[in-house]
């Protein structure tokens, strides 16, 4: 019989930038690492040099130091200083800007995860321009953990309990790319998994000849209860291993419905699936996801839907 091959570590590619206070974002990135039993990797991108005169630069895209071995220097002394259970692996690209680096540096490193923090940006800046966070989400073929400021707020406090995974599903055939990383997330880092699901309140109504129809109001009970048996048959084909709970809510707002039941739960970890919707669609409608990170308390892991 041949000997089995030693299993590959997981790769996690860290995206480093000059935010003041990023070092939560960091220890976090390769806490979590460490947990997985992952290979960290610090990764930042000294953008080619600016032609444009008084160009606005996204601070994410700011140099750490004037050239790339400082950033270097830089990013080994951040490196050793977060106390990683395995060496703690430094990259600095020179070439590409922020967004494309780290996709470029994902795809070589053959990343399982990318972690990024993520800036508020709101207001036509955004809308504009997007976040470097928001773009790699959007693009990124691979899973993506982002992390704000407000999202490891628990992180200071050693008297917060540690939550569930949380799965946001909604059970369709896109959804379901997440509910296997959703248990994996649990049974590595040994904690319970919860599967939330978000029933709309209230149906769109039909039109008939031009007027609409008065259709029955639906057993808002009978509704969650059929959802509630279909999320315990997910938990019992992916949950293996795993303690798994259910939990509907009935709600018009699927965004801040999963971001209240995150919070409410002290969630460990939000995982759900994300589309990566561009141009005037995107800035018409948004993406749920999109608005999950802008507003959670609780670190989101975003598992792409794979693009025709």
């Amino acid at each position: 019989m041949a000997p089995s091959e030693t299993p590959r570590h997981l790769q996690f590619l860290i995206a480093v930038d000059r935010s003041p206070g990023a070092e939560p974002h960091l220890t976090f990135g390769v806490r979590l690492g460490d947990a997985l039993d992952a290979q960290s990797t610090l990764f930042h991108a000294v953008p080619p040099h600016q032609i444009a005169v008084n160009a606005a630069v996204d601070p994410a895209d700011a140099p750490l130091g004037d050239d790339a071995n400082e950033a270097r220097q830089s990013l080994c002394a951040i490196a050793n200083s977060l106390h990683s259970d395995r060496p703690v692996r430094v990259e600095v690209e020179t070439d590409k800007t922020s967004v494309d680096a780290i996709l470029a540096a994902a795809d070589r490193l053959e990343a399982d995860l990318i972690v990024l923090p993520t800036h508020g940006r709101t207001g036509i800046s955004r809308a504009v321009l997007g976040s470097t966070a928001e773009q790699v989400m959007r693009r990124s073929t691979r899973p993506v953990l982002l992390l704000t400021d407000h999202m490891l707020a628990n992180e200071s406090d050693p008297a917060a309990d540690q939550g569930p995974v949380v799965l946001a599903t909604d059970l369709s055939p896109d959804a379901q790319v997440a509910h296997g990383p959703a248990a994996t997330f649990a049974r590595r880092l040994n904690l319970p998994l919860q599967l939330l699901s978000i029933v709309p309140a209230v149906e769109p109504l039909p039109y008939r000849s031009g007027a609409p129809v008065n259709p029955p109001q639906p057993d808002a009970a009978a509704l969650i209860g059929h959802r509630e048996q279909q999320l315990r048959k997910v938990a019992e084909e992916i949950g293996a291993g795993v303690h798994s709970d259910v939990q509907v809510v009935m709600d018009d707002n699927a965004a801040g419905a999963i971001v209240n039941a995150a919070k409410s739960s002290n969630a460990a970890l939000l995982v759900l699936a994300t589309h990566g919707r561009r141009g005037i669609e995107r800035l018409l409608k948004g993406s749920v996801a999109e608005q999950i990170v802008r507003h959670a308390t609780v670190p989101v892991v975003c598992m792409p839907v794979a693009k025709p």
